[in-house]
């Protein structure tokens, strides 16, 4: 998985694109939506809470049942009923799913042993249909290590998340630039 900030900033990202009008640099930003937009990009790490406080071991069931397509549109729709981003429930119902499957995508292209030809652990993309982990042969991401609290505080992991922040922040800045110069035509 990559960290909970690349995760965040992907998000702000899809916020970014899919609301020009209301994007960081619009001078009317939609708070609530970009906040929405960063922690449903989070959203299926839930699992992790749910391990450490049901099984005492916090990566027990990680990457599975919460980071599949079936849980990005489950997710899509519980948000939609409770914060419609847009006008129309299933307009928002799908923005929504496509930001907690942001987090499935980058985890499938994510390995510990960062960019290039290392796959990593994957995810249960197709569950409950199938229970087989999916991972990319083509990594493009670096995942944290976190399962000590040496590891989650280590060097390696500042790393990733600069790495997450160069890619990330650059991209939201190109949106926003492409923004701003279709507000001004």
């Amino acid at each position: 998985m990559a960290s909970t900030v690349g995760h965040a900033l992907a998000g702000v990202a899809l916020h970014t694109l899919a609301f020009p009008d209301r994007d960081l640099a619009s001078g009317r930003p939609d708070w609530p939506a970009i906040g929405t937009f960063a922690a449903l990009a989070n959203l299926p790490d839930i699992d992790l809470v749910v391990g450490l406080v049901v099984h005492q071991r916090a990566h027990w069931g990680h990457g599975e049942a919460t980071h599949s397509l079936a849980f990005a549109a489950l997710a899509g729709l519980m948000a939609a009923l409770c914060y419609r981003v847009t006008p129309g429930f299933w307009r928002s119902a799908r923005l929504y799913a496509a930001v907690v499957a942001s987090h499935v995508v980058i985890d499938v292209f994510t390995s510990p042993e960062g960019p290039g030809l290392s796959p990593g652990p994957g995810v249960a993309l197709f569950f409950p249909l199938s229970a087989g982990r999916v991972a990319s042969s083509l990594a493009l991401f670096w995942g944290p290590r976190h399962r000590t609290l040496d590891q989650l505080l280590s060097l390696s992991n500042v790393w990733v998340v600069v790495s997450e922040v160069l890619v990330f922040v650059p991209t939201i800045g190109a949106l926003l630039w492409l923004n701003r110069t279709r507000r001004r035509g």
